[in-house]
């Protein structure tokens, strides 16, 4: 109770400063703004409740937390990958994705959450822009997404519509970090209350046999 309640004050702190944070400025030390010229594409609002966004240097953050962790994705280094990559709206591993491949809703289950301190989703397509894959430092158990992928096009005199569109999520991916939390064993006895109670159940014995004598 008091790690998640920790967990909540720290959410709720960091949302609040993000409130004062000018728009368009990275959460993040790695920037996550394309620029682009008729479509506002800053990443950070891509997600909602995100406590940062960072861009990894490849179009791939696979296999497994290999690449994460070399990427040092939000300063850490312990990253493990909970169940699969979902390449369509489902479930798995304990993340659930709604909606469609451009914008829907995330959730991580609560056994999940309450089991690691920290959590990222990923989201991956390498042909847009930008071209690698972004993860975001999740700060809310379930929330909103848009894509952060582009098709940027080269604009026409003649074009009357937008230059750029947003592109498709190919995959998404949940990993989270810290020690996990683990339901402790039973605290076993200490070996003098055995005897102790062995004591007392020969006692009640002998007691027993004289009432009967």
């Amino acid at each position: 109770m008091v790690r998640m309640l920790a967990k909540s004050l720290l959410v709720a702190g960091a949302l609040g400063f993000s409130a004062l944070v000018p728009v368009g400025t990275a959460s993040a030390g790695t920037a996550c703004t394309v620029p682009v010229n008729d479509l506002d594409n800053n990443l950070n609002d891509n997600v909602e409740g995100a406590l940062g966004c960072e861009l990894g240097s490849t179009n791939n953050d696979q296999p497994g937390p290999t690449q994460v962790n070399a990427d040092a994705m939000h300063g850490f280094t312990d990253w493990v990958d909970i169940g699969n990559e979902l390449d369509a709206p489902g479930s798995d591993g304990g993340l659930t994705i709604t909606g469609s491949v451009i914008f829907g809703t995330y959730s991580v289950s609560n056994a999940i959450w309450s089991m690691y301190d920290h959590f990222m989703l990923v989201f991956k397509d390498g042909k847009g822009a930008p071209p690698v894959y972004v993860g975001y430092l999740l700060g809310l158990q379930d929330g909103d997404f848009l894509t952060p992928f582009l098709n940027i096009k080269v604009c026409r005199n003649n074009q009357t519509g937008p230059c750029t569109t947003r592109k498709e999520i190919s995959h998404w991916q949940l990993y989270a970090g810290g020690d996990p939390i683990i339901d402790p064993d039973p605290i076993p006895l200490p070996g003098a209350v055995w005897f102790l109670l062995s004591g007392l159940a020969g006692l009640a014995a002998i007691g027993r046999a004289r009432a009967k004598a």
